[in-house]
This record gives structure tokens, C-alpha cells and sequence, in this order.
């Protein structure tokens, strides 16, 4: 019997793991596997590493699917395990920065228009300013517009320390864009 994948409910899929079911990869893949990529691509912006991070950090949801035991949990332990494979990812490249004489550095991007290349460019450089948890946050919540308590959740923190990351990256970000005027953004008003 094929697993229903478009409608497919947690506590199915987790019974088609337990049970050894050989759709169940692919219907998890098709129930999480965009989730998985979004939440990469916009964590790291436009790479080249965005499809094998996202594919290890699958991989590494099969061989833990196991240890989930409530199907509540199943999206939240994807979520939970995305981000600690991105984790890594942004701090191997932390030290690649401090060794970048050894490791030279190309983020090429692959939009024709040079304007959003630019503005794109731009975000994530910022975003390069943040620590890993700071990124984390803001990318949960801003570009995933996770609720803040699902913030926390997936980052396994206090509501607190979720809210301070957001406060300390907003920070970073407003201090990268402030207009020359001393104002924050672009928007700021003149005179």
C-alpha cells in the first residue's frame, strides 16, 4: 500500500518508519524536503552548497527519525535538525574566513539582474555580521515568519533568549544599514 504522501499525517509516516516501510524516505522527502531546502536557502542565501546541505541535512533527519516519539514532534525534530546541520555549515565557514589564506572564497550568485545580485549580496553579507544563533533567529522568524515561541522551540532555547538573539541581530543589522543621516534603514525620513 503506497503512503497518501500529499496528505500524509505524522503519526503515518512515523508508523511507516517503525514498520520499515520503503516509501517512507521519499514520503518524508515530499512531506518536509522543501521545508528542509527553504529553510537552508534562506538561511545561507544563493550557493552552490544550498542542495548537498540540504540533502545531508535529510539524511541525517532518516537516521534519526527513529527517536521521535510523539508524531507532534516530527516537525518540529525536521526543523530542529535542519538547523543544527546549517549551524555547522555557518561555523565551518567561520573558520574558513579566519584561515581564508588558505581557503579562498567564491559566492557567486546567479541572478541576471546586477540590481537584486546586489541588494541580495548585500543581505547576506549582513547576515555574515551576525553570530550563528543571531542568524538562525532572524532567519526563522523573519524570512520563515516563525511565531516567536516556535523560534525558541526550534532552537531548543528559552522564549527569552530566542527574543534576545532577534534584539541582538536586529542591532548588527540596523547599525550594517544605517543611513549616513545615523537612521536605520532606508526608508528614514529627511527633514
Amino acid at each position: 500500500m503506497a503512503l497518501r504522501v500529499v496528505q500524509q499525517d505524522e503519526a503515518e509516516l512515523l508508523r511507516a518508519f517503525r514498520d520499515g516501510r520503503r516509501e517512507a524516505p521519499t514520503a518524508l522527502w515530499r512531506r518536509f524536503g522543501m521545508r528542509i531546502h527553504r529553510l537552508v536557502l534562506r538561511t545561507l542565501g544563493p550557493d552552490d552548497a544550498v542542495e548537498e546541505l540540504a540533502q545531508e541535512a535529510f539524511t541525517r533527519v532518516l537516521e534519526r527519525v527513529g527517536s521521535v516519539r510523539h508524531e507532534a514532534a516530527l516537525e518540529g525534530f525536521v526543523v530542529a535538525v535542519t538547523l543544527n546541520t546549517v549551524r555547522g555549515e555557518l561555523r565551518r565557514r567561520r573558520r574558513r574566513r579566519f584561515f581564508s589564506f588558505l581557503f579562498p572564497a567564491e559566492e557567486p550568485l546567479t541572478d541576471d539582474d546586477p540590481s537584486a545580485k546586489l541588494e541580495v549580496k548585500q543581505l547576506f553579507d549582513a547576515l555574515d555580521a551576525l553570530t550563528v544563533d543571531q542568524r538562525l533567529a532572524f532567519t526563522l522568524r523573519h524570512l520563515e515568519q516563525f511565531e516567536l515561541t516556535e523560534v525558541a522551540q526550534a532552537m531548543g532555547v528559552s522564549l527569552a533568549t530566542a527574543k534576545r538573539r532577534l534584539v541582538e541581530a536586529k542591532a548588527v543589522l540596523d547599525e550594517r544599514f544605517a543611513e549616513p543621516t545615523g537612521r536605520p534603514g532606508r526608508e528614514g525620513r529627511h527633514g
